[in-house]
């Protein structure tokens, strides 16, 4: 009997060492996409006239769409004291993947060389310019029930739903989905399914090609608002939904705003007591991600 107890404080205690199993990380979750880094000291953050100019970059694929493009870097000073002309480089790297449990992120290092800067007659100062634009396709999208009873078994499929966090299945993007609002609305004999789709960007960069709209204000001035392109198709269990503000399946995106919202609408007519589909939003663009060094650049005569 002791040797039978014994044993089993032995099992117990092993168990209780043993980790139990790590949550996997997940491919969906915030927005996110190219990441551009400067290498340290690549370039410093003085250089001196006639000093050669070598800039190191750390780029890496946070998001699942594939990018295959270029990077390429320049700088916001005249051409008239030499220094940076518009250099690009070939830029592959795969979309992220989940190896053992774990996201895998491509990543590589890359770097340009340029002539220095010349003809200085006082200390100047210049922005060096990383980005790169590419595209990007993808399919989000949570699961939504609808039933034939409005108001009915609202326990087991709610009339009115926000779905947000993991139940999203947002796809890790540069865009992707951060909210859907659902609404179940009785209407000619049948069911009308109702979404507020919210699409958010990542913080770093911006949606690529621009469309001026003109528009007046309250006070009759005609001001000019940048938009652009974002190619939105969505449907429900296959069945595609009419969204408001998309034409011809190309959303206009405000270029300033980080979130956007479009309403989309499904007149499902007769359904069964309960059902339970995967509303597939489609997001389509073209995105450029950059990043920024501030360098100062020393007169050499003025350092006799």
């Amino acid at each position: 009997m002791k040797k039978l107890l014994l044993l089993f404080l032995l099992i117990f205690i092993v168990g209780c060492g043993q980790a139990g199993p790590r949550q996997g990380e997940k491919l969906t979750g915030a927005p996110d996409g190219l990441n551009i880094e400067f290498l340290q000291l690549q370039p410093p953050a003085i250089i001196r006239e006639g000093q050669d100019i070598n800039v190191g970059l750390k780029v890496t694929n946070k998001g699942v769409c594939e990018i295959s493009s270029q990077i390429c870097v320049t700088d916001t000073l005249s051409s008239v004291w030499a220094g940076i002309d518009e250099q690009c480089q070939s830029l592959t790297l795969k979309g992220i993947s989940l190896t053992g449990g774990r996201i895998s992120r491509d990543s590589t290092e890359l770097r340009f060389n340029f002539e220095p800067y010349r003809n200085l007659d006082r200390e100047l100062s210049t922005t060096i310019v990383a980005k790169s634009r590419y595209n990007c396709d993808v399919l989000a999208g949570p699961q939504l029930c609808v039933k034939n009873l409005v108001g009915e078994n609202e326990k087991q499929c709610s009339s009115f739903e926000t779905v947000t966090g993991d139940n999203l299945k947002a796809t890790i993007a540069p865009i992707t989905l951060s909210k859907v609002d659902k609404q179940l609305i009785p209407e000619g004999g049948g069911v009308n399914l109702i979404t507020d789709i919210t699409l958010k960007k990542m913080a770093q960069g911006e949606i690529a090609g621009e469309l001026d709209q003109s528009v007046v204000n309250e006070r009759g001035e005609t001001i000019s608002l940048r938009y652009v392109p974002v190619r939105i198709e969505v449907d429900y269990g296959g069945y595609t939904m009419q969204c408001s503000n998309v034409e011809d399946g190309v959303f206009l995106w405000k270029k300033d705003n980080a979130e956007e919202t479009i309403n989309c609408e499904l007149f499902l007519g007769s359904v069964s007591a309960f059902e339970n589909n995967p509303l597939n939003v489609r997001i389509g663009y073209e995105y450029e991600n950059f990043n920024s060094f501030n360098i100062k650049i020393t007169d050499v005569n003025n350092q006799r």
